[in-house]
């Protein structure tokens, strides 16, 4: 049971770094490239695979070489100059559920993040003074386990079931 215990520990993660990502950048614009090098920097997501046409997409992402699909339109820096809502889309491999909800979640947050500095920086380009009053910033602790490494809290779960097997057993 204590080698089940350190196995499973390990080999059990919901942990989600890497994500291979393909992109199909219709647009080759220093804003998409930009918004494309925020994904980069997040640290969750790798940009394996650069296309140019939605087939290509389509297959790696059937194949299972990417998680994850990011298609930015034609008319993106248009739009962004312009102050229009711009249709982003993100596909995820939905074989494995629970990764991609963890992906969707750091999509949207970095796609928020991205949103609001390009709001402020059309605003200073205005003339308008910015300030982030009014904004909410979250401080986020997480106690007992602050890098939510989920073998430490998978453990006393896996403890359970093992000992609840061999008793069966």
């Amino acid at each position: 049971p204590i080698l089940q215990l350190i196995f499973f520990g390990y080999a059990t993660t919901l942990d989600v770094k890497n994500i291979h990502t393909v992109v199909l950048d219709n647009e080759r614009t220093q804003q998409s490239r930009e918004l494309i090098e925020k994904f980069e920097k997040s640290g969750y997501f790798t940009m394996d695979f650069y296309v140019t046409d939605y087939g290509d997409l389509t297959r790696l992402m059937d194949n299972g070489d990417a998680l994850m699909g990011l298609v930015i339109p034609t008319d993106f820096s248009n739009n962004l100059g312009a102050n229009k809502t711009i249709q982003l889309q993100t596909i995820f491999d939905g074989s494995d559920g629970n990764k991609a909800a963890i992906a969707a979640g750091y999509v949207q947050g970095i796609i928020s993040s991205y949103s609001q500095k390009i709001m402020l920086e059309s605003l200073e380009r205005k003339g308008l003074k910015t300030s982030l009053m009014g904004n909410i910033q979250p401080e986020v602790r997480v106690w007992y386990n602050p890098e939510l490494t989920t073998r430490y809290y998978m453990l006393p779960g896996i403890l359970v079931i093992l000992v609840t097997a061999i008793g069966f057993l």
